[in-house]
């Protein structure tokens, strides 16, 4: 598992500020949860394998969760079109025609692109909701990429219902 909660980069440089979540690695000693970065301690006045505390600690332990989180979603959402993809198969096959399965197939890609395209704008519309707030903007942020996710989905799957009307 990637062990990067959080990554703000500096296009065009190799300037970077992390919080990272590890143990120690070769001859660095650090906290499990800590700061990563190159170039930006004049911006955030956090030295590189700096231990996190405070707030940031119990922001970084969030991340972590809801990373974790995300991942088991995606799995769950993988088997749950895999198995409707083998229903869909065993229609086709009973009924003789491909019908069934084509019309899965175009219900499964329509709803994780329109998911994905969703939770991208949801995100942004998100952050730009939550700009006045700080460090709120990161959890306004993430609920945007949620709605926007799940409003995709079902979306895209409207859109395949409509294709292929009865």
């Amino acid at each position: 598992m990637e062990s990067r909660l959080l990554t703000i980069t500096v296009d065009g440089t190799n300037k970077f500020f992390s919080w990272d979540a590890h143990l120690p690695v070769g001859n660095k000693t650090h906290a499990y949860y800590h700061v990563n970065q190159k170039g930006m301690f004049s911006v955030f006045g956090e030295a590189d394998h700096a231990a996190l505390g405070g707030t940031a600690l119990v922001r970084a332990r969030q991340l972590r969760y809801l990373k974790i989180g995300g991942r088991v979603f995606l799995i769950v959402g993988v088997v749950v079109d895999a198995v409707q993809m083998g229903v869909a198969g065993y229609q086709s096959y009973q009924q003789g025609t491909v019908k069934p399965l084509v019309r899965q197939g175009v219900k499964t890609a329509t709803g994780w692109a329109a998911a994905w395209a969703g939770a991208k704008l949801g995100i942004a519309a998100g952050a730009v909701a939550g700009v006045e707030t700080g460090p709120g903007m990161v959890l306004t942020a993430i609920g945007g990429g949620l709605i926007g996710g799940v409003a995709g989905y079902f979306g895209g799957n409207w859109i395949a219902d409509w294709i292929f009307e009865n």
